[in-house]
This record gives C-alpha cells, sequence and structure tokens, in this order.
C-alpha cells in the first residue's frame, strides 16, 4: 500500500497495517499491496491510500466481507457530510497511537 519510511544503512522496525487475508504476501511469494507501512497518521489517512487500502481488500477479503465492505462505504459516503472537520485527522492518529503503544 505504500511507504513513508526513509531507507537508511541502519536497520529501523518498521510497522504499519498488513491485510489479515493475504498476510503481506502475494501469490508468487513476494510482498504484495496487502502491506502498508506507515506510523503517521497525515500518512495513513490521505484520501489516495485509503483508496489502496480499499482497492486491496476488495480484491483480496472473502464475498461476504466484500459485500459488507461495499456496503458500509455506501452508508459513509453521506454520514461523512455530517462529521465534524477533522475527523478523520482524530482517527488515525488514534490507530497511530494504539500502533505504537505495541511497541
Amino acid at each position: 500500500w505504500g511507504s513513508d519510511m526513509i531507507e537508511s544503512e541502519e536497520t529501523v522496525p518498521s510497522f504499519g497495517l498488513c491485510c489479515q487475508f493475504c498476510k503481506g504476501i502475494s501469490l508468487d511469494g513476494k510482498q504484495s499491496k496487502g502491506i502498508f507501512l506507515s506510523s503517521k497518521a497525515d500518512t495513513m489517512m490521505r484520501n489516495k491510500n485509503m483508496a489502496r487500502m480499499y482497492s486491496h481488500l476488495l480484491a483480496c477479503a472473502p464475498e461476504d466481507i466484500k459485500t459488507r465492505l461495499m456496503q458500509a462505504k455506501n452508508i459513509h459516503l453521506p454520514q461523512s457530510d455530517r462529521l465534524k472537520k477533522g475527523w478523520k485527522k482524530k482517527f488515525f492518529e488514534s490507530v497511530c497511537d494504539r500502533m505504537h503503544e505495541t511497541l
């Protein structure tokens, strides 16, 4: 799904989100698009990254999950107009905080 990691000579443990269905590994054994290495809310909340996660799940998840995901998206679209400004950033900040707590 992308990465905001900067490559360096030091080995830095990275963390982020991984698809629970493919575990980030494609059928040929290579890293797939089912992995999203980011620890920053600003990176995670970008629309292009959200679209990549959604598209990956539609390609990878079981049919019942895909159906529920599409239903949730259809419900969310009209609801999002009523949400307070900054809701997405707050949500992803809480996700990142939870990931940081596990380290």
